[in-house]
């Protein structure tokens, strides 16, 4: 949300990466060892990932790291999922585009993905 989000928005993220890595493990494994990560980046991304944290003096596998690597994805290769999440207004939608735009799973889970994004939503709801 400090990058601009609304909260159902960035609880889309969070339902999103809940879904990909339910324990969101930094270093966990995913698609028979070819993804990693909460965002369970592979191929091209998982490479444009590691060379991120190169770049920035950091792991690939450092939280931050990986939250700023999405958000460098967000307003770059990935603007148009950016721009799809921003005309979300519910966690479930932005859930939904979040999934569509910057994840595609071979298998969404999009049930799962909505429910994730709507507890979040209300645990944002809540601190605020």
């Amino acid at each position: 949300m400090d990058k601009g989000l609304t909260p159902a928005q960035a609880a889309g993220i969070v339902g999103n990466l809940k879904v990909e890595n339910p324990r969101l493990n930094t270093s966990m494994p995913g698609d028979g060892g070819r993804s990693i990560g909460i965002g369970q980046w592979n191929g091209n991304r998982r490479r444009e990932l590691n060379s991120f944290a190169q770049q920035h003096n950091s792991s690939p596998y450092d939280f931050k790291t990986q939250l700023d690597f999405m958000w460098h994805e967000l307003n770059g290769s990935e603007r148009r999922a950016l721009n799809a999440l921003r005309g979300t207004s519910t966690p479930e939608h932005a859930a939904l585009s979040f999934s569509k735009n910057y994840e595609r799973p071979g298998i969404p889970h999009n049930d799962q993905r909505m429910k994730w994004a709507r507890k979040a939503y209300e645990a944002f709801r809540q601190s605020s």
